[in-house]
């Protein structure tokens, strides 16, 4: 006897995270290679728990982008089987599909699982993390090698000396920073340094 596994939306939504987790790392990692930091000896557990979060809430774009992924890939999947129940008895799309009636309503009568379209969506998710990664961190280095980075900050420390920088990128313990004709990142902690960090305004 078979067993069909079935698994909650929980169950979804967990694998997901965790998905979108081992994503944030990896990303975060390919982006500050290029710049010459390894990005998870400066992250703490907390750090790497709320990636996804952070990433989510920063970038309106990309929880639209990856709904927008399960949605086209969830069409795609389902697109082949709504043809095939439209147009089976069309003679074009017999001879279009080089295949046995028989054998496609076999194939077509067996119900579609979550995972396949859930695979499909988790591939372009992927590339396109992977895409950030690598293009974020080339274009950052090119730009600092190149010193046409502009400064989009100003971190006031607690002595009160205020340096204008461009921000590079943060977590809960360290700030990763360029200041004006820097070709390299600074790395300063957070506590007891920084005594705030204001954005300029872009003019």
């Amino acid at each position: 006897m078979s067993k069909t596994t079935t698994r909650s939306l929980q169950d979804y939504l967990s694998f997901g995270y965790l998905f979108l987790l081992s994503l944030g790392i990896i990303k975060d990692s390919i982006y500050y290679s290029f710049l010459g930091i390894n990005i998870l000896s400066y992250s703490n557990v907390l750090d790497v728990l709320l990636s996804p979060v952070i990433y989510l809430t920063r970038h309106i774009m990309l929880p639209l982008f990856i709904i927008g992924t399960i949605l086209l890939a969830y069409v795609t999947v389902h697109l082949n089987p709504f043809l095939y129940k439209r147009f089976r008895d069309k003679r074009w799309y017999i001879k279009y599909t080089k295949r046995p009636i028989a054998e496609l309503d076999e194939r077509y009568a067996k119900p579609i699982p979550p995972e396949r379209f859930l695979w499909m969506a988790a591939s372009f998710i992927f590339v396109f993390y992977i895409g950030l990664g690598v293009g974020g961190g080339a274009t950052m280095k090119e730009k600092l090698q190149s010193k046409t980075i502009p400064l989009d900050h100003t971190i006031v420390f607690v002595d009160k000396t205020a340096v204008k920088v461009t921000l590079i990128g943060h977590n809960n313990q360290y700030l990763f920073y360029a200041q004006k004709g820097d070709q390299h990142v600074t790395v300063v902690p957070v506590q007891g340094n920084v005594r705030s960090i204001v954005q300029l305004s872009q003019e």
